[in-house]
């Protein structure tokens, strides 16, 4: 008599063809910094690549093209194979995987948040939306200190009120006009500092 399925062929799915690197970790976790180490993580990130290529296209079809996707996808691959730590008994699929999908959600979430700040600049800076490459404003968003980051996450990507920012962080409302502001404003400047370097250098 066949035993009863129980489970979807989803649930009980392995990474059958998931390259065997194990021994590879344990030598790049036992070499000290150089090139045979930098080669064999090279080798590594190559042959889980398949992988990061198979999770980016989860999220075709989102308004990203599948080359940035897969890019961003082997980023957070890349970082994986460099944080990864055998010692510590994790099989790496289970570490690589939320690392790869939180590297593309990052992604999504940064170029929502881009977007309507973009739009606020523009508004602030006539045509400034027209001129100025939405990619560009990622990078200064992310060397931007903590806390203003965070005061400008939660106003232009959560909408939050500054007021309801002001309780969140126990400061004044004062203050959170006063820094927005003044950290939308120097983005601003280094946008159109940027975008005029281009154009000279063009």
């Amino acid at each position: 008599m066949p035993y009863p399925r129980t489970q979807s062929r989803r649930s009980v799915r392995t990474h059958d063809d998931a390259p065997d690197t194990d021994a590879a970790f344990r030598r790049i976790a036992a070499l000290p910094d150089g090139p045979e180490r930098s080669v064999l993580r090279e080798e590594v990130v190559c042959a889980w690549m398949p992988m990061a290529v198979r999770l980016a296209r989860r999220f075709r079809h989102r308004g990203e093209t599948f080359d940035d996707l897969e890019q961003v996808a082997q980023l957070g691959l890349v970082k994986a194979v460099f944080r990864f730590d055998p010692s510590l008994g994790t099989a790496f699929p289970s570490y690589a995987i939320p690392a790869i999908l939180g590297e593309v959600k990052r992604h999504f979430r940064d170029s929502l948040w881009s977007n309507p700040l973009t739009e606020t600049l523009g508004d602030m800076e006539p045509g400034f939306d027209r001129i100025v490459d939405r990619e560009a404003l990622r990078p200064l968003l992310r060397a931007l200190p903590e806390r203003e980051r965070h005061i400008l996450y939660m106003r232009f990507f959560c909408e939050m009120t500054q007021s309801r920012i002001a309780l969140q962080l126990g400061i004044s409302q004062m203050y959170v006009s006063r820094l927005i502001i003044r950290t939308c404003a120097r983005l601003r400047h280094q946008m159109m500092a940027d975008t005029h370097d281009q154009r000279t250098a063009s």
